[in-house]
């Protein structure tokens, strides 16, 4: 289960990253730091940063939305080429996407985590990422999932259930307001999802 990709949040917390590295980082890089940024919100906070679905690929964990808009893959990138720029290997900071979207504390993890990799460079975050328990060599990729993230992050078998139990209510509230915004939704049969879902870890 995962709730739907935030591509403004996504860019949002990149751009931060790219801000605090003078502008232009190794796209490689970037999508390591925005990974360790995601796995830290989980464990944490019971949330991702920006919603993105996550592999298993041969140089770690990412998310994979996240490196659609950096190819501009179709369906991604239009607000995120806005802002940042794919120039050869590297992606370079455009213009301010601004920062409205993120809450205090991630911008506080993503700064954080900027600073304690600041010295490593790309290979050095591939190495860093594939020293995570979630991680194991393959060819292609594999799909990781939150609860998979979770576990070998060492939560407990409870929360991580509880946790998918409140996935699965804010992914039906997530699909519920699609149709809605779609105007597809039959109202004569349907009751909206539970909305009290709050965080596994509050």
């Amino acid at each position: 289960m995962k709730i739907h990709f935030d591509e403004k949040r996504a860019t949002q917390a990149a751009a931060i990253l790219l801000k605090e590295a003078g502008g232009r980082m190794n796209y490689m890089k970037l999508l390591k730091l925005l990974y360790l940024a995601d796995r830290t919100s989980l464990v944490e906070k019971g949330r991702t940063i920006a919603g993105a679905s996550f592999y298993i690929m041969k140089h770690g964990p990412l998310a994979g939305d996240v490196l659609n808009c950096i190819k501009k893959r179709s369906g991604h990138g239009d607000f995120w080429a806005c802002h940042i720029h794919k120039e050869g290997y590297d992606v370079a900071y455009v213009t301010d996407p601004g920062d409205g979207e993120l809450s205090d504390y991630d911008v506080e993890v993503l700064t954080e985590l900027q600073l304690q990799h600041t010295k490593r460079d790309a290979w050095d975050m591939v190495r860093f990422v594939r020293a995570l328990p979630e991680w194991h060599p393959l060819e292609g990729r594999e799909a990781l999932s939150l609860e998979e993230i979770l576990r070998k992050a060492g939560v407990n078998e409870e929360d991580v259930k509880t946790f998918a139990e409140q996935m699965k209510h804010l992914s039906a509230l997530d699909r519920y307001l699609a149709e809605i915004a779609a105007d597809t939704i039959d109202f004569s049969d349907t009751v909206p999802p539970d909305l009290a879902v709050g965080s596994v870890y509050a």
